[in-house]
């Protein structure tokens, strides 16, 4: 602003004569105010162009963020797809957990490395640079019966101890899980919230020390039917002793209540 007033030449009448005073004020006046329009014009241009700038490079910024997400997403959909292809279950169901490590910024292949037994897979991730490594931790979504109050120890469950939720398990899934209903019985004390599950609560008795059991022997083709003694309890689908009436002891598997399986392999004792 200093510069603008150097460069004012002084104001003067006809034949460079001065004007009076006043008009010199005047003329003064109006001139400084008209230099103090083009200092802030340009001040507002300069702020606007920076402003204009910012606001690109911010939209940039969150476009480069942005485009990060969406692959960090793909290649962990990818990878959660593979892992459940492997383990014989729906993609949709599959949750994964950093470990260690973290998605690259690139488009990579990957590679699974390892069972995954214990629910940690190692990814081999390559890219045009090199190859990096991450472990996940995966899990399924299962359908989960929890306690719906405190039990205590040796309670019989009925349906108002029991509600059914969906959980994370980590690690593969497990097959032939036994579906707990009405009947289990706690093997301790049991927390609300807290998953029924063997060996949490086992399954009712269907054979107890005593009872008298049918026996289904099957040798071939042939099958015989006796009775006997169970010398021990057991659920349907564990083995249990019994004493047949022949006086044998005989190994075999509760197939229904008071009904024992014994297989060409039963053990004879």
């Amino acid at each position: 602003m200093t510069a603008l007033r150097t460069h004012s030449a002084e104001p003067r009448g006809e034949g460079g004569a001065c004007r009076p005073r006043a008009a010199c004020e005047r003329h003064g006046a109006h001139g400084g105010r008209s230099g103090t329009a083009r200092v802030i014009v340009t001040l507002l241009f300069v702020a606007s162009v920076h402003g204009t700038a910012h606001a690109t490079m911010t939209r940039g910024t969150a476009a480069r963020e942005t485009t990060a997400q969406e692959f960090h997403a793909t290649i962990e959909t990818d990878v959660a797809r593979a892992i459940a292809t492997r383990w014989g279950v729906q993609a949709s169901s599959m949750q994964l957990e950093i470990v260690s490590g973290e998605w690259p910024a690139g488009a990579p292949g990957f590679r699974l490395l390892g069972d995954g037994l214990d629910g940690n897979w190692a990814i081999a991730l390559d890219t045009e640079a090199a190859t990096s490594r991450i472990i996940v931790r995966a899990g399924v979504l299962t359908r989960v019966v929890k306690a719906a109050r405190d039990l205590e120890r040796a309670t019989v469950l009925v349906g108002e101890d029991m509600i059914a939720d969906v959980d994370v398990v980590w690690g593969p899934p497990q097959r032939n899980e036994p579906v707990i209903v009405a009947g289990w019985t706690t093997k301790r004390r049991v927390r609300m919230g807290e998953p029924l599950r063997p060996p949490v609560v086992e399954a009712p008795r269907a054979v107890r020390p005593g009872d008298t059991v049918q026996l289904i022997v099957e040798r071939g083709t042939v099958t015989i039917a006796l009775t006997g003694k169970a010398t021990g309890s057991a659920a349907i689908g564990e083995r249990v002793i019994v004493r047949a009436d022949t006086g044998r002891r005989m190994a075999g598997v509760v197939v229904e209540p008071g009904v024992v399986r014994i297989g060409p392999a039963g053990d004879r004792q």
